[in-house]
């Protein structure tokens, strides 16, 4: 509710630029609001949706039956992405407002099993919070962040302290950025990266 539609259209951002992906991996889709985008654009798209949480899955399922999207080509897994072994290959991932939610250690760990079954030349899409560099926004986006983080801690079990940010995980594991975009005055990020042929 803080943030309105801002969250979203991170999300969307770059889905147009998928035409040549036949198979994705969603890790953290959450209530299935990007999902319903996707499905909708690109329907002939094979798509494996891993999520923790059953609510979260059930709401999903939901709103694609709301709007009569055929999802026979989705297929929901509950797991816990720390308990799941991708099988791949897969040359779309989408992790929004995921990998936030883990230490360095685990992250490094989510990153490069992930990385290891995404195809090369395939694309990776993320939205995260992010603290600008400099200017007027740092100073706020570092209290909303770390607001945020206290509560999730306190409500959600959420483990880890702080924002770190996966640009050097994903560097490491043979990925460059090919776009980024940024709203909320830089505190929402909006990344697409694609592995490196030759990785």
């Amino acid at each position: 509710m803080a943030f309105g539609r801002a969250l979203q259209r991170a999300r969307v951002r770059w889905i147009d630029d998928l035409s040549p992906a036949k198979r994705g991996l969603i890790i953290g889709e959450g209530d299935g609001r990007f999902i319903c985008c996707l499905a909708q654009k690109w329907p002939r798209l094979v798509i494996d949706c891993v999520e923790a949480s059953a609510e979260m899955i059930e709401r999903a399922q939901r709103r694609l039956q709301a709007l009569r999207t055929d999802a026979s080509s989705i297929r929901f897994i509950q797991k816990d992405i720390r308990d799941w072994e991708p099988a791949g290959p897969y040359d779309l991932v989408v992790t929004h407002f995921f990998l936030d939610c883990f230490d360095e250690n685990e992250l490094e760990k989510i990153v490069s099993g992930i990385a290891s079954v995404l195809s090369a030349g395939g694309v990776w899409l993320l939205a995260d919070f992010t603290v600008p560099d400099r200017g007027m926004g740092r100073a706020c986006a570092q209290f909303l962040i770390a607001l945020m983080y206290r509560f999730f801690r306190t409500f959600a079990g959420l483990q880890t302290k702080r924002l770190i940010d996966p640009t050097a995980c994903l560097v490491a594991n043979g990925l460059k950025r090919t776009g980024r975009t940024e709203s909320l005055g830089g505190m929402v990020k909006s990344e697409r990266w694609q592995k490196e042929r030759h990785a």
